[in-house]
């Protein structure tokens, strides 16, 4: 396999999972978020 067509290639799936990490990071901090906002409304009630 040519090295520039790999590095490319490489590069690509990179990106890739860098951008599954970020949308489910982001997923993840909005649920946790919204977990303790419900508990802290509970408490507070």
């Amino acid at each position: 396999m040519d090295d520039k067509l790999k590095n490319s290639f490489d590069g690509t799936q990179f990106r890739l999972a860098c951008h599954w990490l970020v949308t489910i990071a982001c997923f993840w901090l909005d649920a946790g978020e919204n977990i303790g906002r419900q508990q802290n409304l509970r408490s507070a009630a």
